[in-house]
């Protein structure tokens, strides 16, 4: 569906503006070979607007623009506030086109523009309508704009009808859900469009108009942030991997959180990291939300931090490491010091095999081995020595991955190394939904700019999570949390019950869990406050844990989870 405006103020001149709603992805320029060169960040090019019928002139990247972020987070619920400001700076009217990326699962909800002393609001209409009305609309010389989702995460807006000196100010706002892993809760803040690789004739052709901002875009654009965490649980510390902040705790729990350099280039994504106060027990974090009559809760489990490490599982390990082009320079790095250290948390009841892949997939072994001494010692060679070149063409690798036969006695799990830097993630997601079967999927996003929604939504499918590797400083403390949980075992045979027979709660059936991960229900109440049980096993003891009747956190937006 498609969100079209409607003014708030009357204003006599027509204003329009439309924008896609859904992941309805629109096909993606390729970025074809080797993929050098640094991401390219939000930006804004523009055009001067010809008569019906005459030649366009080509886009050119324009200065002047501003981008204000602010983040509000309840519980497990964020909320963001993004307004990006341009000024036409030429002499002439203009058309302009802007491209920037959006997290993977958000969902926009309220979209706003001011084309000066006017505001307009966004409606939702159909997606060929909404393209007819502003193509008629530029064509009669009349403001308009056009929002549309380039492919699952990437947006573009198109604005018609710029006066010279005039200023656009461009407002959306959207929410997600936060992660929790290995004892943090994650919120990443994309900022970089990467290019992304097309394999070609499994994919319909692009559409003429596509824009792309250039890989090497020679202005670095403006981002300041601002953030606001009640997390509901007490906090220790709040941290970027990423960036550099000024992060403080008001009296009451609350953190704000601001970037110690503001405001910073987009040059690279940035990610939010809050750590709660841990203890032996388990934490249920409850918020709730009363919307259209309904009241809807949220119930955050984080199990307790383990004691002492528990025997291994025995497990069969298969690494597919991306050895394409978009891989070059620090990432390749990244890549190789990820594998070798995933190969040295190896025992020796353990399997494992590489594949790495570019233009084609070759494994190092023609099937899994036993991680003795000498195959651990070929395989280390083996990554040592890979270079990065050619195309990404995942799906002969996840491919010859999947072909073979897991292993019954062992954990099956999969380590999907690479940036993920490609235009057919509804192929491959649908590949991996017929194919895994019992295998735990666990991607390692590479490099300053990964594509987070192939990565996460992947993980979701393969019942595993996604860890993102930005600098070659963070590989060895990440592939070694990453590698703690999956050693140990899993808080099995998950039962939730609610004490509201009423209770409609998602997940129905939550799974299994690997220590260290969390359990997130969202469930529609006809009891307020009603209790909650959480029961499972662990190794081979039963556990329960109750969150009682009380007073939750209020929070908002849980009505739209």
């Amino acid at each position: 569906m498609w969100i079209a405006m409607r003014e708030e103020r009357r204003i006599v001149q027509r204003a329009l503006m439309a924008a896609v709603a859904s992941l309805a992805t629109a096909g993606a320029a390729a970025a074809q070979g080797g993929g050098a060169g640094d991401p390219a960040s939000w930006g804004f090019e523009v055009r001067e607007e010809r008569a019906a019928g005459q030649p366009a002139e080509a886009w050119r990247l324009a200065p002047e623009l501003d981008t204000a972020i602010d983040i509000r987070i309840t519980g497990l619920v964020a909320r963001t506030r993004v307004e990006q400001r341009f000024r036409n700076p030429s002499a002439e009217r203009v058309e302009a086109r802007y491209l920037f990326p959006l997290p993977e699962g958000a969902a926009i909800d309220r979209l706003e523009m001011d084309l000066g002393d006017r505001r307009v609001v966004g409606e939702v209409r159909e997606r060929q309508e909404a393209r007819r009305d502003y193509a008629a609309a530029r064509a009669s010389g009349q403001r308009a704009a056009l929002l549309e989702s380039r492919r699952p995460n990437v947006w573009s807006v198109a604005v018609a009808g710029i006066d010279p000196g005039q200023e656009i100010s461009v407002r959306l706002e959207y929410q997600e859900l936060v992660s929790y892993d290995l004892g943090l809760f994650r919120l990443r803040v994309p900022l970089v469009v990467a290019p992304r690789f097309d394999p070609g004739p499994t994919l319909p052709m692009p559409e003429p108009s596509e824009p792309v901002t250039p890989a090497t875009a020679p202005v670095l654009r403006p981002v300041r942030l601002t953030a606001r965490i009640d997390a509901g649980v007490p906090l220790a510390a709040v941290e970027s991997p990423t960036h550099a902040l000024e992060a403080r705790r008001r009296q009451d729990g609350v953190w704000t959180v601001g970037l110690a350099a503001d405001p910073v280039p987009a040059d690279r994504d940035l990610e939010l990291v809050w750590r709660p106060v841990r203890g032996r027990a388990p934490q249920l974090a409850r918020f709730e939300e009363e919307a259209g009559g309904d009241r809807y809760a949220a119930l955050l489990f984080l199990p307790p931090a383990p004691e002492a490490a528990d025997p291994p599982l025995p497990r069969e390990l298969l690494i597919v490491l991306d050895t394409s082009g978009s891989m070059q320079g620090a990432s390749i790095d990244q890549a190789r010091r990820a594998v070798r250290a995933a190969l040295s948390r190896l025992h020796p009841w353990d399997r494992f095999n590489v594949i790495r892949f570019s233009d084609h997939a070759e494994a190092l072994f023609p099937a899994s081995v036993d991680a003795d001494a000498r195959s651990l010692e070929i395989a280390d060679a083996f990554v040592a020595r890979l270079a990065a070149g050619g195309g990404t063409r995942m799906l002969p690798a996840l491919d010859l991955a999947l072909s073979t036969v897991p292993d019954s006695a062992a954990v099956s799990q999969l380590l999907f190394v690479t940036d993920g830097q490609v235009a057919n993630e509804e192929e491959l997601l649908t590949f991996l939904a017929g194919r895994l079967g019992d295998r735990r999927l666990f991607p390692v996003g590479i490099g300053s700019a990964p594509n987070s929604f192939l990565l996460t939504r992947a993980a979701e499918l393969g019942r595993g999570s996604a860890t993102f590797v930005g600098r070659v400083e963070e590989v060895a403390d990440k592939m070694a949390g990453l590698f703690a949980k999956l050693e140990r075992p899993v808080l099995a045979d998950l039962e939730v019950a609610w004490d509201d027979p009423t209770a409609e709660s998602e997940p129905e059936r939550p799974g299994d869990l690997y220590v260290g991960e969390p359990l997130l229900l969202v469930a529609r109440l006809a009891q307020p406050d009603a209790a909650v049980r959480v029961a499972g096993r662990l190794a081979e003891e039963r556990f329960e844990w109750a969150a009682p009747a009380g007073a939750p956190t209020p929070a908002s937006g849980l009505a739209k989870l």
